[in-house]
């Protein structure tokens, strides 16, 4: 049995991913000139369709973006929170010590869609119902949930509408906060 190697080089987008729809979502929008942050997005909700098991919109989402200029990435740590009145102050007045293995006070908000939020408030360029799009067109049965038409109705791979510019291209970003879940480890300049 012969060990095999194969490499490939050449100009353009790039995505890997775990299946083939998400793949070509991700292929999708960043031809639509959406941002890599944008075709992780596309990838991750159709990944949450194909491979639920794997991630989707009641998980979490962590992220590491690095872009030309920068010494250090950015991170992003959307895990979900703790429901409304989860504290330490709390678990101690009921008993607890330490935070239970078990019960109510385990369960967290899923952070997915918040860091599809956050990541693209910093990083994309389309709309986030665009990205959102290029997911929902990949798996039909999911389409027709969503918006009752058959998919043979459909076509088969709509073009995504030109992106919306914003107010640029290049944004000045804005110090972490505890509520968008950024952590930048060192400072970085921006256009």
């Amino acid at each position: 049995m012969t060990n095999s190697t194969s490499s490939h080089s050449g100009g353009g987008a790039v995505a890997v991913t775990p299946h083939h729809d998400a793949t070509r979502a991700a292929l999708r929008v960043m031809e639509a000139k959406g941002t890599a942050a944008d075709a992780g997005i596309a990838a991750n909700a159709v990944l949450g369709m194909v491979l639920p098991s794997t991630c989707g919109i009641g998980g979490d989402l962590f992220a590491l973006v690095q872009e030309p200029g920068m010494t250090r990435p950015d991170v992003l740590n959307a895990s979900g929170r703790g429901g409304s009145g989860l504290s330490a102050a709390n678990l101690s007045r009921v008993g607890h010590a330490r935070m239970p293995t078990y019960g109510t006070s385990t369960i967290s908000v899923p952070g997915c869609v918040d860091g599809w939020e956050a990541l693209q408030d910093r990083y994309g360029r389309l709309d986030l119902g665009e990205v959102l799009a290029a997911a929902i067109w990949h798996r039909p049965l999911v389409a027709l949930q969503i918006t009752g038409e058959p998919p043979s109705t459909r076509e088969e791979s709509p073009p995504l509408s030109p992106p919306q510019p914003r107010e640029s291209s290049h944004r000045t970003i804005s110090p972490p906060t505890p509520s968008t879940g950024w952590n930048r480890s060192a400072s970085t300049s921006s256009d």
